[in-house]
């Protein structure tokens, strides 16, 4: 299909092609849309009254079937929920559930089984005596318009819903979750598996095989390093202990059986993980070396099986021909960053079949984008690592109070409410302690947050970094059934412009599979944009000016965002220190002269705590002439002594 491409001058001139693109998509054929606009510009109440308008027309074009819209935010079912009256809303128990048992059952079934907090509320008291939660889905048993969090995204909703709207979520790394059994777990199992209540050798063998592995880990190389096994490296190892492969596949088999068996009511939920484990341990034996990915995962703190919910299965049929198709409209709103080919990888549609509405607007009159961009560096030990990462959270803290520093000698008015920061936790606990009120959020969680919304200064440091065995694991799951993933990397040159026409050439780190690569780059760069666009800098209505200020601390290109001035980093942080120390010895000095005491280097170094090279780096341009005027000022005459040099 033909993407629907359109440059528009606002928000307000794409609203009209965006709600008629909306419009046909929910009364139309089934098929997997995306539409990609611009954050900021109500997409999502967009897309939701232009499905609550067809919902209660009477005649004409009206939805077909029942319509589930998922938020990734719960403040934004409360935002949308007075919307029009066909809405019902679902919050999910864990909200609103008043029992503390009732939601602690609710939560240990959603994370171990997979299952819906319904299945929590069969024998609670409360259910029958006015429980907001249920009275929510009773009041609305007709409507045809469903508002859900983003963890209802399970198989029993989406078993009774026609379409599905998805606002900026990610399906694939919703299409899985990981299931934990400790060490202790996995002896008690093996405890219970040599008794005789309900003992079988077959299932103590394999468990023993599997604590064998425990002393096979790799050890920790460095701090953050987390040693694990899968695939091939834990099928060996586990042969190694049964003696053969044919003896392994044949203590699988027989210990899935006996698990699946032999389920005691106290105990069912472990023993149908252990289960799962046995089972996709038996089915990655048969995988070969260009087909299968491992979810089974060993580490030192237990064992880790990523299993799929089975969303594509859901979603995505196959014909007589073995050609994919929707059996739902699916329609999924987002920014456009690799949305199309995370959803074909996912999905096993063509990039082709997958139509796209998308909306470009321009960035409003007043807004201005700087980025620092940095390339990688040596340390001491060797290791590469770009200047504005997690570890080095201090001198990114220190680049953007620099940045809030010279905003509020420029603009005296504002405040530090009138700022934001998104970058790193402990980078956004030392910014709230030096500017009280300052509005910070962390990365994963912007999709749908307006705490940005207003701000005339956003800083953007870094990037959303999350483990790469995580990352790998969880890709792996994605795309577990499929072509085995390729785990290289290589190093690739980037170049970014500014509208000047600078340039500055950075090197990053690309995975060598294109899938791996789509799923980085919507972790990374995708959460870099979302932080871009929380703080509504697009065009919204045509002559209205926003004075917002935005810098970008790092390497990253953002998609359709040319910055207006590229800055050095090196010589933005030196710029930065320099003003600190100059500033620092001149409120230094004139203590000094206050208290009476000498006035030369030597006091401005205990002062302060600089070494003798920065202060005489600042006293050659004039400092303590510019001390010695504000003493003047202040009736006060300077001593001043030469230090001998030793």
């Amino acid at each position: 299909m033909t993407p629907s491409v359109g440059s528009y001058a606002d928000f307000r001139t794409a609203k009209p092609a965006l709600q008629e693109w909306l419009a046909n998509k929910l009364t139309g054929p089934n098929g997997l849309y995306v539409c990609s606009v611009e954050m900021g510009g109500g997409k999502t109440r967009l897309a939701l009254e232009a499905a609550t308008r067809l919902a209660s027309t009477p005649v004409g074009r009206q939805l077909v079937g029942k319509v589930g819209f998922f938020v990734p935010r719960y403040e934004q079912i409360e935002q949308f929920g007075t919307l029009a009256s066909p809405l019902a809303r679902h919050k999910g128990a864990e909200r609103l559930c008043i029992a503390p048992q009732q939601r602690k059952l609710a939560m240990v079934l959603d994370v171990q089984n997979g299952q819906t907090q319904e299945r929590a509320c069969g024998d609670c008291p409360m259910l029958r005596q006015g429980c907001p939660y249920w009275k929510q889905d009773s009041d609305a048993s007709n409507a045809s318009l469903h508002l859900y969090a983003m963890n209802h995204l399970v198989k029993p909703v989406l078993d009774t819903l026609d379409t599905i709207i998805v606002d900026d979520g990610c399906l694939a790394r919703a299409s899985v979750r990981p299931f934990h059994l400790s060490w202790a777990q996995v002896e008690a199992e093996l405890k219970l598996a040599k008794s005789k209540k309900a003992g079988s050798k077959e299932k103590a063998r394999a468990l023993q095989a599997l604590l064998g592995i425990r002393e096979k880990l790799p050890k920790p190389r460095h701090e953050h390093d987390r040693p694990s096994l899968s695939g091939y490296a834990l099928q060996k190892e586990l042969q190694a202990a049964l003696g053969g492969l044919a003896e392994l596949g044949a203590a699988l088999v027989a210990a899935k059986r006996v698990s699946l068996s032999r389920q005691l009511p106290q105990r069912g939920a472990q023993h149908r993980l252990i289960a799962r484990v046995f089972s996709r341990l038996a089915k990655e034996m048969e995988h070969t070396d260009q087909f299968g990915n491992p979810m089974v995962v060993v580490t030192a703190q237990g064992v880790t099986l990523w299993r799929k919910r089975g969303l594509e299965k859901l979603l995505v049929g196959r014909d007589a021909d073995g050609k994919p198709f929707a059996k739902k409209r699916i329609i999924v709103l987002n920014a456009g960053h690799q949305t199309k080919r995370i959803l074909s990888h996912l999905f096993g549609i063509p990039v082709d079949s997958i139509e796209e509405f998308s909306a470009r607007v321009p960035l409003s009159p007043g807004v201005h984008v700087t980025q620092v961009p940095t390339g990688a560096r040596d340390s001491a030990k060797g290791v590469r690592r770009p200047l504005f990462s997690r570890k080095n959270w201090k001198t990114t803290a220190l680049a953007a109070a620099e940045r809030f520093e010279r905003r509020q000698r420029e603009h005296p008015e504002e405040t530090p409410a009138d700022w934001g920061f998104v970058g790193f936790n402990k980078c956004c606990r030392y910014l709230r302690r030096c500017f009280p009120g300052l509005r910070t959020a962390y990365y994963g969680n912007q999709a749908g947050s307006n705490t940005m919304n207003g701000v005339k200064l956003c800083v953007i440091a870094g990037n959303q970094q999350p483990h790469p065995a995580t990352f790998l694991e969880e890709a792996q799951a994605v795309f577990g059934d499929a072509e085995r993933l390729k785990l290289g990397t290589r190093q690739e040159a980037v170049t970014l412009r500014d509208k000047a026409g600078n340039t500055f050439v950075a090197r990053v780190t690309v995975w060598e599979d294109p899938r791996l690569q789509a799923l980085w780059e919507a972790v990374t760069v995708g959460e870099v944009y979302q932080a871009f666009g929380r703080s509504r800098p697009f065009c919204c209505e045509a002559g209205v000016t926003r004075d917002l200020e935005i810098i970008v601390l790092g390497s990253h290109s953002l998609p359709g965002i040319l910055p207006d001035r590229l800055v050095d980093a090196a010589a933005e942080l030196a710029t930065g220190r320099d003003a600190r120390n100059e500033a620092m010895l001149f409120n230094a000095g004139v203590a000094i002269v206050r208290r009476g005491d000498v006035l030369n280097v030597r006091a401005l170094q205990n002062e302060t705590g600089l070494s003798k090279r920065q202060v005489e780096k600042h006293t050659q341009t004039g400092l303590l002439t510019r001390i010695s005027n504000e003493a003047a000022r202040g009736g006060l005459s300077v001593k001043r002594r030469q230090v001998r040099k030793s």
